[in-house]
């Protein structure tokens, strides 16, 4: 896990998708969110974008 902040991972997803200068400056990266980068066992990358969470429960009777 990564924890950044919106220019620093605007690096990283250029680098590792390897994006032109005009094509990660036209793409949006929205604040507070995650972006997961699913990679094969020799660090290959198999699937990269901003995941869609279930949301949670409205009510938790129980823990």
């Amino acid at each position: 896990m990564v924890v950044t902040d919106k220019n620093t991972i605007r690096v990283f997803i250029k680098y590792l998708l390897n994006m032109s200068d005009e094509e990660i400056m036209q793409t949006y990266i929205p604040a507070d969110n995650s972006f997961l980068f699913v990679m094969d066992k020799n660090l290959d990358i198999e699937t990269a974008g901003f995941p869609i969470w279930p949301f949670p429960p409205e009510k938790i009777d129980s823990f």
